[in-house]
């Protein structure tokens, strides 16, 4: 319940900073609509002032053209005069001559000048309609585009208001959802703490009984039981030991330290491993068996890598403060070891086939030599990286034999150096793979049949390769730091026994855990006795649903395998959403 309510708290956050992005967006968009309608205004003052200059240079045109018939009517009755003149010098044959030439040449001169500034006029004229035309050509484009500028923001503007109002309605209601889940844990909050109140008083009421029972044995164990056997070396062996107890703490302290490690490590191991196998269904349109094989194989990583964890897992409950810990009496370890050793053969198979497949990736007609010497180059790495996990696998199953006659205590100490060395290695293997990814990715990308998807698919892989990089560089540093301390004894002894006579007996722990069941079945109540006819019944029923429990346990079978594969195949998907959200956070930045 509480798990619902976080993630719905979670999406709330998500919306709420979804929303105040596009209320953000909203106020530019404002703003920039504002600006555009701003410059239209401008624009149009500027149309109205040139409309003006053009009324003012028609007014103009109209003055000189009224001007120019005056001056044409003028020379076109000089003209006359002139002809009239001429036709009267001819007539008068009596009288002489008298003609003015000054006349003559000043009125041509003034006709010649009302010409030339005729032309001129005529030409300013000509210009300036030409300016005009273009002027207001060109208003009119930046009027339209400034038209269109606004339709588009108002358009984008209406668009995030929708998107605004879809937003705020999803939020209210989620709001109320959340509203509705609050009160629900509220009420379940009271009834856990009335729950709780009884429980206390009940454990206060336990505690004053079983102090009264501790008195009473205790007083009967000083009084009347002499148990003294120290003297006796068979009898002694079996005394629980004292044991440094801030050993075993600083112990449980770093094996649940190692725990978190290898959870980090595991988690981008499957990563890897789920990437790869996306990345190999992108490459081949066209899946050939080698490749089908190898994406069948590489979908099983999950199942393999959580057995590795949960059996860790398993080991590190069993550490405790009051119980001792060594290599002889770690059983769970062994748990580990044969999971890690699972693994260790799952990768051979996984590089037998990621041998056959980069060989025919490589014979693809779009490959250039460069392209063939990476993947080659990568393909190494990844072998490299198999060696060194089959060296870990090694040294695990050494140390789980420590028990069991396989490692003698002597020789745990080279083991452990071995173990921090091989761990210096694999990070550096694990960084030599990631930098061969990244630049046969470099070279990849520029080819220009990549797809987006496969781009995106190795930008997922690259982030994992450097979080492995970094997880291994930990794990490496983890056990640089405490080599000395998992290789030391743990100098323990018993009771009555020389310091020199160190003795350390592995059936301690099991007389313990018998001595547990023992006090739980005597506080079992007596299990209420069955009538022999009643006995007889059920075994006649037990005998004849004999096929009956055969078809059930297949079923279960059955069921259990569909689990499996519902659960591998919801892995599978909560990847390939990781990998579009990834896809829409790349698009929307």
């Amino acid at each position: 319940m509480m798990g619902d309510g976080l993630n719905l708290q979670e999406k709330y956050q998500k919306l709420a900073t979804e929303f105040a992005k596009l209320r953000a967006q909203n106020a530019v968009l404002k703003k920039a609509v504002i600006e555009g309608q701003d410059s239209q205004k401008t624009l149009e003052e500027r149309l109205k002032h040139r409309e003006q200059t053009i009324r003012k240079y028609e007014q103009e045109l109209d003055s000189l053209q009224f001007r120019n018939d005056q001056l044409s009517k003028r020379v076109g009755i000089l003209q006359d005069e002139l002809d009239n003149a001429s036709t009267s010098t001819k007539s008068k044959t009596t009288k002489p001559t008298n003609t003015n030439p000054f006349a003559n040449n000043v009125a041509a001169e003034e006709l010649q000048l009302k010409i030339d500034e005729n032309a001129r006029l005529q030409r300013e004229l000509f210009e300036s309609n030409q300016k005009h035309r273009a002027s207001v050509l060109d208003l009119q484009e930046k009027l339209e585009s400034y038209e269109k500028n606004s339709a588009s923001h108002q358009r984008i503007i209406d668009e995030n208001n929708e998107k605004y109002k879809i937003t705020v309605q999803k939020l209210q209601e989620e709001k109320a959802m959340l509203e509705a889940r609050l009160q629900k844990c509220l009420e379940e909050l009271k009834t856990v703490s009335i729950k709780a109140e009884k429980s206390e008083q009940q454990a206060h009421v336990f505690n004053k009984k079983l102090a009264t029972k501790y008195e009473i044995a205790s007083r009967i164990v000083s009084e009347k039981i002499n148990f003294n056997d120290t003297n006796l070396k068979d009898l002694n062996k079996l005394n629980v030991p004292p044991h440094d107890r801030k050993r075993q703490s600083k112990i449980k302290k770093l094996v649940s330290e190692a725990l978190d490690l290898l959870r980090i490590f595991l988690a981008g191991l499957s990563d890897y491993h789920t990437y790869m196998e996306q990345r190999i269904r992108i490459l081949f349109d066209e899946p050939t068996d080698i490749s089908r094989k190898l994406c069948e194989h590489l979908h099983q990583n999950a199942m393999i890598l959580r057995n590795v964890e949960q059996s860790f897992n398993n080991f590190s409950c069993q550490v405790t403060k009051d119980v001792l810990l060594t290599l002889e009496t770690a059983s769970g370890f062994e748990e580990f070891s044969e999971a890690f050793h699972q693994y260790s053969s799952y990768l051979q198979k996984i590089l037998s086939y990621q041998t056959l497949c980069t060989k025919e990736e490589c014979s693809k007609p779009t490959y250039s030599a460069s392209m063939e010497q990476l993947s080659l180059a990568m393909l190494k790495a990844f072998a490299k990286f198999v060696a060194v996990i089959s060296e870990l696998d090694t040294y695990f199953r050494l140390l789980a034999s420590a028990g069991s006659d396989g490692l003698l205590s002597s020789n745990a100490a080279k083991v452990f150096a071995l173990l921090d060395s091989t761990a210096e290695k694999f990070h550096k293997i694990v960084r030599g793979l990631s930098t061969a990814f990244h630049s046969k990715k470099m070279v990849e990308h520029q080819t220009p049949t990549t797809t987006q998807t496969l781009k995106s698919t190795d930008e997922c892989l690259e982030t994992c390769l450097a979080s492995l990089v970094t997880s291994s560089s930990k794990i490496s540093h983890f056990l640089h730091t405490n080599v000395e301390f998992f290789s030391s004894t743990s100098g323990f002894r018993v009771r009555g026994v020389s310091s020199d006579q160190n003795v350390g007996s592995p059936i301690v722990r099991s007389f313990k855990q018998q001595n547990r069941e023992y006090i739980k079945k005597l506080n079992k109540p007596k299990p209420e006795s069955i009538p022999y006819k009643l006995a007889l019944e059920n075994h006649n029923t037990l005998l004849s649903s004999t096929e009956s429990r055969e078809t059930l346990t297949k079923q279960a079978s059955l069921n259990l395998a569909k689990i499996t594969k519902l659960e591998q195949a919801k892995e599978h998907w909560l990847l390939e959403a990781q990998l579009l959200q990834i896809k829409y956070e790349k698009e929307h930045k």
